[in-house]
């Protein structure tokens, strides 16, 4: 009785550690829909020209996609809100948030039969899962370089950032190249190699201070803010945020499966 005790608490323990190392959405079936754009990319329209080849249906002339907006979009959430924990609510009460895309290569779809299908990730979950496809030590410092891009705005104190986030078209412009070349690994002081252009002098400078600022070790300070991403196939993917919640932080799968093997040998040998 003893020996199928033991290893029923060591399978237990395994499994919530083997649990956590899968990444997986918070919930699946979001309705959002693309509203607008918020004061400060109203105030001009902010375009250019970005390089990706696989952009759904616009890339043309090697690669390079004309006339691209850039800035922060101004969204709201339809059906399926209520499925969200409370502690992960990132909209304000009449459901709209501001977004930033974090893809160059699918277009926002924002037609009446094209605003469901939307899965909410954490952004660290999202980083770390099959979508992009990539190694553990990229999501780690591709988060560590956001969350530091968003330390230097104003999302929580107004009077902090020196970034004003809403203020003009052009740093709401920056602020979206500034992302995608964190996530996309662009070059933004290479003239050979850049990935955007036409913006204006004056973005393009913004642009390359803040990447070459996030991307130094002694600047990644985390942002005071929880990151999520909403993620659809027919969709641009959406980086949110909300000012940072205090919660539990978990013990590491890593760390249950070491217990779990350390309980499991002990029980045994005094059996």
């Amino acid at each position: 009785m003893r020996k199928i005790l033991i290893r029923f608490m060591v399978l237990v323990l395994a499994g919530m550690g083997a649990g956590s190392l899968q990444a997986a959405p918070i919930v699946g079936n979001l309705s959002v829909e693309f509203k607008g754009v918020p004061q400060g990319f109203q105030a001009g329209s902010t375009t250019g020209d970005i390089h990706e080849p696989e952009l759904n249906t616009h890339a043309d002339h090697g690669g390079w996609v004309r006339n691209v907006h850039a800035g922060m979009y101004r969204m709201t959430l339809g059906t399926g809100r209520d499925s969200v924990p409370e502690e992960d609510v990132f909209w304000g009460q009449d459901g709209d948030f501001n977004a930033f895309c974090i893809q160059t290569w699918q277009v926002l779809a924002n037609s009446q039969n094209q605003r469901d299908n939307y899965s909410l990730w954490s952004l660290k979950d999202y980083l770390g899962s099959a979508i992009h496809g990539s190694d553990e030590q990229w999501a780690e410092a591709t988060f560590s370089e956001i969350s530091a891009l968003f330390a230097q705005t104003n999302m929580v104190d107004e009077d902090a950032g020196s970034i004003a986030l809403g203020a003009t078209a052009e740093t709401d412009a920056a602020f979206q190249l500034a992302l995608w070349a964190i996530v996309n690994e662009w070059e933004v002081s290479d003239a050979d190699k850049l990935s955007f252009s036409g913006f204006g002098e004056a973005v393009h400078n913004d642009v390359e201070l803040w990447v070459g600022e996030t991307r130094s070790a002694e600047n990644q300070v985390a942002a005071s803010l929880d990151f999520y991403v909403l993620s659809s196939a027919t969709s641009q993917n959406l980086l949110v945020w909300k000012t940072a919640t205090a919660t539990e932080v978990p013990l590491p799968a890593t760390l249950w499966l070491m217990l779990a093997g350390i309980l499991g040998v002990g029980l045994i040998r005094r059996c």
